[in-house]
């Protein structure tokens, strides 16, 4: 893990697969849960896991996360608070 152990690794379990990300270095990776190679999941580079299904970046102070990523869907949503500052 490249000394990223020491700084923490968050993991879910979800469709059928492991994923797991580092609080140091960010992104998620993936590997099926009956076996195989590791991969990076795309569009997760310095997002970490927050809750199944879920993948952010934290915000500031590390309360609450911020764009974030639904790993079952690949959803997007919207930032309620940019909607509600148009």
């Amino acid at each position: 893990m490249n000394g990223d152990s020491v700084y923490g690794v968050d993991l879910a379990i979800g469709d059928g697969k492991i994923f797991w990300s580092s609080t140091k270095s960010g992104g998620v990776h993936q590997v099926p849960v009956r076996g195989g190679e590791p991969s990076f999941v795309p569009g997760t580079e310095k997002l970490r896991l927050f809750r199944w299904p879920w993948a952010g970046r934290a915000n500031d102070r590390w309360v609450g996360m911020r764009e974030l990523l639904n790993l079952s869907t690949g959803a997007r949503p919207d930032d309620p608070r940019r909607r509600s500052a148009t």
